[in-house]
């Protein structure tokens, strides 16, 4: 008789998820992984076949539960209005682990090229959508500066947020960067 499925899915990816956000591709352990997704390492592999596989998944996971309500924002919202609202979704979102993506990025020889595609499209999709935003913001008269320039901007800026808050929690002073990258925006 077959066993029944004892894990949630969906907890699995999570629980993986955050232990390479928190520790790295290269330093999450085989042990780690165990013991953050509660699978066995036969059942693990049976799902993801190795490492990298997980690795993979977890970067979906992450870039649908935690990009998906940025580019919701980006998507749904109109120019400044949508710049404004993701910045301030950024302050709320951000923990103490960065950005799952720019952790990855700094991976690089230690992560599969089908990973780090991923990361790749995230980062073209945010420009693609951060430079929608400035082009509609410039049609409003809400913006003067170069939409390419300001888009690139933005990308660094918000790469910057994520390895601030990896040392300094403090909301008060994310808000006050955030009001300080608004001004570079609007000037």
């Amino acid at each position: 008789m077959v066993r029944p499925i004892e894990y949630n899915y969906e907890e699995v990816l999570d629980g993986a998820m955050n232990a390479f956000w928190f520790k790295g591709y290269e330093a999450t352990t085989l042990r780690d992984l165990v013991s953050a997704t509660r699978l066995n390492t036969r059942t693990m592999y049976n799902l993801f076949g190795d490492k990298s596989g997980l690795f993979y998944a977890a970067l979906q996971n992450y870039n649908s539960k935690k990009q998906g309500p940025i580019y919701e924002i980006l998507e749904n919202e109109r120019g400044m209005a949508a710049i404004h609202s993701m910045l301030n979704h950024l302050v709320k979102a951000r923990g103490a682990s960065g950005c799952l993506f720019v952790n990855t990025l700094s991976e690089r020889n230690s992560v599969q090229r089908k990973s780090l595609r991923l990361v790749e499209e995230h980062f073209r999709k945010m420009e693609d959508l951060l430079s929608q935003k400035l082009t509609e913001a410039k049609r409003d008269g809400e913006f003067s500066g170069k939409v390419a320039t300001m888009s690139n901007y933005l990308i660094c800026f918000l790469q910057g947020m994520a390895m601030f808050s990896k040392y300094n929690q403090s909301v008060p002073e994310r808000k006050e960067l955030i009001k300080t990258a608004l001004k570079v925006l609007e000037s």
